[in-house]
């Protein structure tokens, strides 16, 4: 399923600021609800199904969308996980340069968008592996 991404606002139809019970019924899919890390403060929900992870913040409001096949994150009409960790470099250079490069990743947070490529380090046309959308702040 595909899902744009309006920056730092929203994806498809996921609302940043949403609380769990509406990212829920917008979903339609059976999820799995876990703490991330054993400091988180609150569970994130997993739809297995269509690929995404919903994160929220200590209030309960949505503040992420991570996303991994099936999903299809879009960003001015481009299918963001089809991309090769090069070309995703390139194409958010163009449209913030102020990207943060990692060796297993990328930021924008001009656009709230993030890209996780574990094996970038030793081929950087291998896609990406999960690719994430979140409000200003995410990352402060």
């Amino acid at each position: 399923m595909n899902y744009e991404i309006a920056p730092l606002k929203s994806v498809g139809a996921f609302v940043f600021g949403m609380s769990p019970e509406q990212v829920r019924q917008v979903s339609g899919h059976l999820y799995q609800s876990f703490l991330r890390t054993p400091s988180s403060k609150h569970p994130c929900d997993y739809f297995p199904e269509i690929g995404i992870f919903a994160n929220y913040t200590i209030e309960g409001k949505l503040e992420a969308i991570e996303f991994a096949t099936p999903a299809r994150p879009i960003l001015d009409t481009v299918s963001l996980l089809e991309l090769s960790f090069d070309k995703v470099k390139s194409f958010l250079s163009v449209r913030d340069n102020a990207i943060e490069i990692e060796v297993d990743g990328v930021i924008s947070h001009k656009l709230g968008v993030s890209f996780y490529a574990p094996f970038a380090k030793e081929n950087v046309e291998k896609s990406c592996e999960s690719m994430m959308a979140f409000v200003k702040g995410y990352y402060d």
